[in-house]
């Protein structure tokens, strides 16, 4: 394998993977297992950013009328020739992807709907010169083109296009939606939940449950809804989540596949690193990487050899799940307020987590988004079914990952965090979230001692902040970096997270520009009996001072204080540079 192939950043089309010179790895096994297993309707859910769009797309290229068959040349699918020979170019696909229905209000998610619809027609637009399609048809197929569609007439749209394609190709259609919650989980976030689970429900209704035309469908998303009755009727409906096994190796790479990449590629002492921060997720008994992840890693690594783990996957998603696990915290602090903390289970589960170990919770496949935590419903009841609901979500959605023993059809699973990165998402927002419920006595407590200059103040209340809220024992930079940030927000100051300053990043800068003054805080971490308090808060002045991170505002007469902040486990030394 040639490392001249470019790292597909980005790029989820399979057409552009064997056309344009991107690094593929094989997984056209798909289209056989598919084809050997499938339903009339196939839903899959996986994490965000584990291939489901590419193998969508792989899919459409295989099965759509005119493809080009040299696009899987030499894949593992051309071994399958009898298979091929029947399926591959054979078909009118419909194919589109829910993941861009956003919108503050239903009516504009709904327009959102309407442009995604308006495209899969306008990408079949000749069947307007088809003599299979009758004169009123053309008019309806236009009124969709033009824009002039009713909402009735959108959301039956694609039960329409169907008997359209198929009497023109005389051969029933195939259905490809990719991410079909979005827009359920979008809804729930922007309050209109109801509207769009409705409309959603007609949408694939009418396409999935009542159309003749159908040869059959693949269905991707993160969570399986059923609750709403959205898939209900439909009577050979194959299901797989990240809990089967038939499908296990097709979403993610696989061990031996990142190897591969990492051999080719020239980096093959980056495995350790990809190990640790990329893999650990448990798909069917599968170990599995996030393809995201180990592509952008490789990327920085081919720049710079010495390269950190990035943080790539938490930026695909808005963390909202992680803030109502957060939530579910306060709800059972405020539910029982007199429990020692170390009484409060889910407080311990969470250290648990973060520690490294597992927890053991029932397993219910069939959520959804609207199944988040209710702050409204503050019974004991309450707070333990929504905590099993929410601890299923994580699992769905690949914060967390069962063990390596969990099947299917044991009741409990076991739960736990599956890399570092993953880890320090939790830790980091965990820790930011809590120092920001702090009440704002604390933090203006903290901040009038910052600004004078008192550390032993500063100190007395980074401790009793880091006592009062959950502890990890695995600490590190970022954790406390995430900390600081959300004891610091809010307050009418610019806090700067890693911004460039001077010759490089700052940890923290916070500016208060009507009264000229500035803070710098550079953040150390060491762990007991590796880093002694002095040598970290060394290493921070003596780096403040080489970068020169103040400059610009004292330059601009700002009064500047900086400060090296040290931390080992729950304590912290605080030391003003000079």
């Amino acid at each position: 394998m040639s490392a001249r192939l470019k790292l597909p950043i980005g790029t989820e089309f399979f057409n552009e993977f064997r056309r344009d010179g991107y690094y593929y790895i094989d997984k056209t096994e798909f289209i056989r297992t598919l084809l050997d297993n499938r339903g009339k309707v196939n839903l899959f859910t996986r994490p965000r950013r584990f291939g489901k769009t590419l193998t969508m797309s792989m899919l459409k290229s295989f099965f759509e009328i005119g493809t080009d068959e040299t696009l899987f040349d030499g894949l593992a699918i051309s071994r399958y020739r009898e298979l091929c020979d029947e399926y591959m170019g054979r078909y009118p696909v419909i194919s589109l992807s829910l993941k861009g229905v956003d919108g503050i209000s239903f009516d504009e998610a709904f327009g959102m709907l309407g442009e995604i619809i308006w495209s899969a027609f306008q990408e079949h637009s000749d069947l307007l010169d088809s003599p299979a399609v009758k004169p009123f048809e053309k008019k309806t197929f236009e009124r969709i083109l033009y824009k002039e569609a009713t909402q009735s007439e959108l959301l039956s749209s694609l039960k329409f296009l169907s008997a359209l394609l198929t009497r023109h190709n005389n051969k029933p259609v195939i259905i490809l939606i990719d991410e079909y919650d979005v827009p359920l989980q979008k809804a729930e976030a922007g309050g209109f939940y109801e509207q769009m689970v409705k409309a959603i429900r007609t949408l694939l209704g009418e396409a999935l449950k009542t159309n003749s035309n159908l040869a059959f469908a693949v269905v991707t998303g993160c969570l399986r809804i059923s609750k709403e009755s959205i898939f209900t009727g439909l009577n050979n409906l194959e299901v797989d989540t990240v809990m089967d096994t038939t499908y296990n190796r097709y979403f993610g790479f696989t061990h031996s596949e990142v190897e591969k990449l990492a051999e080719d590629y020239g980096i093959p002492f980056a495995m350790r690193q990809l190990t640790e921060w990329y893999d650990g997720y448990n798909f069917g008994g599968e170990k599995m990487y996030c393809p995201w992840d180990v592509l952008n890693q490789c990327k920085q690594l081919l720049r710079d050899p010495e390269a950190q783990p990035g943080m790539y996957w938490e930026t695909t998603s808005s963390n909202d799940v992680i803030r109502r696990f957060i939530g579910m915290v306060d709800m059972k602090r405020a539910h029982d307020a007199t429990a020692p903390k170390t009484d409060a289970g889910l407080i311990d589960e969470i250290e648990r987590l973060i520690a490294g170990e597992s927890v053991y919770k029932p397993l219910i496949e069939n959520l959804t988004y609207k199944d988040m935590p209710d702050p409204n419903e503050n019974s004991e009841a309450d707070i333990s079914r929504n905590t099993d609901n929410l601890y299923n979500i994580l699992l769905m959605t690949g914060y967390l990952t069962a063990g390596e023993g969990a099947r299917k059809n044991d009741s409990m699973v076991e739960l736990r965090i599956p890399n570092a990165e993953v880890k320090d998402l939790f830790a980091r927002k965990i820790q930011s979230w809590f120092a920001q419920t702090r009440p704002a006595s604390t933090k203006r407590e903290m901040y009038a001692a910052l600004w004078s200059g008192e550390v032993e103040v500063i100190r007395a209340i980074i401790d009793r902040t880091l006592i009062e809220t959950i502890s990890c024992f695995d600490y590190y930079e970022n954790y406390y970096h995430g900390f600081l940030v959300g004891l610091l927000v809010n307050e009418g100051y610019t806090v700067y997270s890693n911004g460039e300053f001077g010759l490089g990043r700052a940890d923290i800068m916070v500016v208060d520009a009507p009264n000229k003054r500035a803070m710098l805080i550079e953040v150390k971490a060491g762990k007991e009996g590796e880093d002694e308090f002095a040598s970290l808060l060394k290493d921070a002045i003596e780096q403040i001072g080489r970068r020169r991170y103040s400059l610009k505002y004292k330059l601009d007469n700002f009064r500047v204080i900086q400060y090296g902040f040290a931390f080992i486990r729950k304590s912290c030394e605080i030391r003003i540079a000079e």
